[in-house]
């Protein structure tokens, strides 16, 4: 199963990226599309050469909010071995297109010149220090934002994962342990996937 195959069947896959089936050198596509989709190239790497993480065990799970909790532990393991580095880098571009001498950036660069508080804000999608972005670099926001996407679409990803392979018995035990059907959990598993970038986006 290839990473883009596995979000769930219920979004139209017209609103996906690779939808636009965009081929190496194409001149017409912006650079912040090209680089969410690189990203997603980091996670599909990472299934590609460790397979999928396993269902987490009952006992490790509290509430509904723990496997979506699980699942992101994963991502965010996967975002510091593998895609951390090149948001750095990226960062440390978009602080050089922030004026120096407006007091309005100062908050801005700094977090863009800290990758620990820059990966926490990932981490937490908590983007306002950086909203300075959005009029003095549009670019750089529309990455921040998609970038931020992909990450989420990742926990999907594998969440969809959990509830299509994941032996039946066991999937029955963690949704007794969290308290939902399996079915609820792909209710919820689909509405994120079909809403998520649209709220992201607006």
């Amino acid at each position: 199963m290839r990473f883009g195959e596995s979000f769930p069947t219920g979004a139209d896959p017209r609103s996906r990226l690779n939808a636009l089936k965009i081929k190496e050198g194409r001149a017409d596509v912006p650079e912040y599309v090209k680089f969410s989709l690189a990203i997603r190239e980091k996670f599909q790497e990472r299934i590609d050469r460790e397979s999928w993480p396993e269902l987490p065990v009952p006992e490790n799970l509290e509430g509904a909010e723990g496997i979506f909790a699980a699942a992101k532990t994963e991502v965010d393991k996967t975002w510091r071995e593998a895609i951390a580095r090149i948001i750095t880098e990226k960062a440390g571009q978009w602080e050089k297109n922030l004026a120096p001498d407006i007091p309005e950036t100062k908050a801005a660069r700094e977090l863009l010149r800290n990758p620990e508080e820059l990966e926490r804000d990932f981490s937490l999608r908590q983007f306002g220090v950086l909203e300075v972005l959005r009029e003095s670099v549009p670019a750089a926001w529309r990455t921040l934002i998609m970038t931020s996407s992909e990450r989420q679409l990742a926990g999907l990803a594998l969440m969809e994962h959990w509830l299509k392979h994941a032996a039946p018995k066991d999937l029955a035990s963690v949704c007794e342990k969290i308290g939902l059907k399996a079915e609820e959990l792909n209710l919820f598993v689909d509405t994120a996937a079909i809403l998520g970038k649209y709220v992201d986006h607006a």
